[in-house]
């Protein structure tokens, strides 16, 4: 889910447990699981208004 964008990596470590940030991305490393990032301020700006839309 990560890896498709469709988790943050704090949603993905909540998910998982029992695990660090930087577990979690080294890990991904390993797997060839590129750090998922922001293009601009609005894609992020999306996504946190998706959250909220789906979370109210």
């Amino acid at each position: 889910m990560y890896r498709n964008g469709l988790l943050s990596v704090r949603a993905a470590i909540e998910f998982i447990g029992k695990i660090d940030r930087y577990e979690f991305l080294y890990e991904c490393q390993q797997r060839g699981i590129e750090h998922q990032t922001y293009e601009n301020i609005e894609e992020l700006n999306n996504e946190v208004a998706m959250l909220d839309k789906e979370l109210s």
